[in-house]
């Protein structure tokens, strides 16, 4: 999504800072994980402006990764007074199946070596409290380099890394300001005991073009039905799997059109019910269908604002991480395995006239507009 024709670079999570940072004479580079991605020869060609992280790795920081285990498990484990012991078993499993900590503890003495050896003032990153994003933020606090991090996107109910305990904000990497997108989501992350002096509301750089006034579009709804995955590859499955059960002979009337997350698993590509893929830019996506389904993403809310019917498709047996659950449901209907075709027949049948007043309100809690004083202040004050 990054890369752009002739040597170009857009960033979908920090767009337009880099620009906002010439423009007080601040240079700015760019700095990428450790990831084999298959566009290593794409990021040598932007070394003007681009870091791969690997390029500071060490011997001695590549050896204490590679003989690095997970830690202990503790004998009681419980969230909430419940026992959770066999999920964090089967997390131990599965990192070190994939060698989750020793690629981390990799990527962290590769960028220890680079901002100890450089002059940078400010780190900043989109912010998920994702594990390399705590090993960058680890590392510029060692190296004495301010560190910024931009809640990008929504903060919901059940997604975990945002529902620290206030010990363990203070003793966990987090970064020196955390600017959020709106209202809504920095009254969640105080709630939820993100240290409040700590918070900026700098607004959206991400979805600027939810603001927008005036009614929706009104676009030409085809019989189409447009599927788009998530990143998660257990949801996208899953919601694959409900389909194929409420479908399995096809669409009536009509064709799946199936838009795969760019970084989601390979697998889903493969319907076992007749299926298009609908890939390339968004509105060309959207130009093609009239219902659109989705789950576990924020996808669902592009195609509202374009002025489709949308079906928020939420899985009964996963734990219920939406995106969009602070949207209640006569904004985004929803549907779970028992009823998704009623739902989604209906939905092609006759859609329901939408409160467009009260959903341009509620998108402008989630995501206000960009303040770029603010932003200029968390990174260099």
């Amino acid at each position: 999504r990054s890369l752009k024709p002739g040597g170009g670079w857009e960033d979908p999570f920090l767009n337009g800072l880099d620009t906002e940072l010439a423009a007080e004479g601040i240079a700015s580079s760019r700095l990428t994980y450790l990831d084999i991605t298959g566009f290593e020869a794409e990021v040598a060609r932007r070394k003007g402006y681009l870091l791969p992280a690997i390029l500071w790795w060490s011997f001695g920081g590549y050896l204490r990764a590679l003989t690095a285990l997970p830690p202990a498990l503790p004998s009681d484990s419980k969230l909430s007074g419940l026992p959770v012991g066999r999920l964090l078993e089967r997390e131990w499993w599965q990192d070190f199946a994939r060698a989750g900590r020793c690629a981390y503890l990799f990527f962290f003495d590769c960028v220890e070596n680079l901002l100890s050896k450089s002059s940078f003032k400010a780190v900043a990153m989109p912010w998920e409290a994702q594990p390399q994003e705590r090993m960058l933020v680890l590392a510029a606090q060692r190296a004495g380099v301010r560190c910024v991090g931009y809640q990008h996107t929504t903060v919901p109910e059940f997604q975990l890394p945002f529902y620290s305990t206030a010990e363990e904000y203070r003793n966990s990497p987090t970064p020196d300001i955390l600017v959020t997108s709106g209202e809504h989501p920095a009254s969640v992350l105080r709630s939820a005991g993100f240290p409040a002096q700590r918070l900026r509301m700098g607004g959206t750089r991400r979805y600027g073009h939810f603001l927008k006034d005036g009614a929706f579009p009104r676009p030409s709804l085809g019989p189409d039905v447009l599927i788009m995955l998530p990143v998660d590859a257990w949801q996208a499955r899953h919601l694959i799997a409900a389909v194929a059960r409420a479908y399995p002979d096809g669409l009536p009337e009509g064709r799946f059109l199936l838009r795969p997350h760019p970084s989601g698993p390979e697998d889903v590509r493969r319907t076992p019910f007749p299926s298009e893929l609908a890939e390339g830019p968004m509105n060309e996506a959207l130009s093609r269908c009239g219902v659109v389904v989705f789950s576990g993403s924020t996808a669902g809310l592009d195609a509202l604002c374009a002025g489709h019917p949308v079906l928020r498709y939420r899985p009964s047996l996963l734990l219920d991480m939406e995106p969009t659950d602070m949207f209640p449901e006569d904004f985004l209907p929803n549907a779970s395995d028992s009823d998704l075709r009623e739902r989604l027949e209906a939905l092609r049948r006759s859609p329901p006239p939408l409160p467009e007043e009260a959903i341009r309100r509620k998108l402008k809690e989630v995501f206000s507009p960009l303040d770029k004083p603010v932003w200029k202040e968390a990174l260099l004050s």
